[in-house]
């Protein structure tokens, strides 16, 4: 990740140590999900996919396991629903799912989560991370 270049041990990928491996290639295959989830003042849909583009089944792949279906059913607007200034109008637990869907339809081979569901509940955070 390069956040610390200085450590005792080892942390290898694939068998390699990381140290010998390029930062930036290595880069492209971790997605992070931290505890505190900046957002975008736009919609659902832009902050999940930051404005890349991605097919409807894609989409609804990582609704489902990120368990962001299960709130945004709830509104009419769904996946245009405005989430306000970082998020504003989500609760913290909402916010989390939607990072999580934003890591997972990147589909990196490696997934950190820093407290990533924190905020979720606990069935919630179990079957999220069961899957």
């Amino acid at each position: 990740l390069g956040y610390y270049s200085e450590f005792n041990g080892d942390i290898r990928y694939d068998g390699d140590n990381i140290r010998n491996l390029d930062i930036d290639e290595l880069n492209k295959m971790i997605s992070i999900i931290h505890q505190n989830v900046y957002m975008f003042d736009k919609n659902i849909r832009d902050n999940i996919c930051l404005y890349n583009e991605f097919s409807k089944e894609e989409i609804d792949d990582v609704l489902k396991l990120s368990g962001v279906d299960k709130f945004i059913g709830n509104n009419s607007e769904g996946l245009d629903y405005l989430v306000g200034e970082n998020g504003s109008n989500l609760s913290g637990g909402q916010r989390q799912r939607i990072a999580i869907a934003r890591a997972l339809i990147q589909k990196t081979p490696i997934l950190v989560l820093d407290e990533g569901t924190s905020s979720i509940d606990m069935q919630t955070a179990c079957d999220i991370e069961s899957k």
